[in-house]
C-alpha cells in the first residue's frame, strides 16, 4: 500500500514538473527520453501530461526521474 502511494506521488511530481517546463524544454525532454530510453514520443507525452487513463509504469517513472536529475544533458 505504501509503495503504491509512493509510485503515485512520483508520477504526480513528474506531471507537475513537466507542466512547469516551457514548450521548448518539454520538446527537449521528450526527445531525450525518446533517444536515450527508446520511449514512444506520443505515449510518454500523454502520460506526463496527465491524460486520463495513461499512467507511467515503473521503468518509465525511473527513466523520467533520471532525466529530471540530469536535466543539464537535455535542457538548453
Amino acid at each position: 500500500m505504501c509503495k503504491e502511494k509512493e509510485k503515485k506521488n512520483d508520477s504526480i511530481d513528474l506531471q507537475v514538473y513537466y507542466a512547469a517546463l516551457s514548450k521548448k524544454d518539454k520538446s527537449n525532454l521528450l526527445t531525450y527520453l525518446m533517444v536515450t530510453y527508446d520511449m514512444n514520443y506520443n505515449t510518454i507525452r500523454r502520460k506526463l501530461s496527465g491524460s486520463e487513463g495513461y499512467y507511467l509504469n515503473t521503468l518509465e517513472r525511473i527513466a523520467c526521474l533520471e532525466a529530471k536529475d540530469n536535466e543539464i544533458k537535455w535542457k538548453d
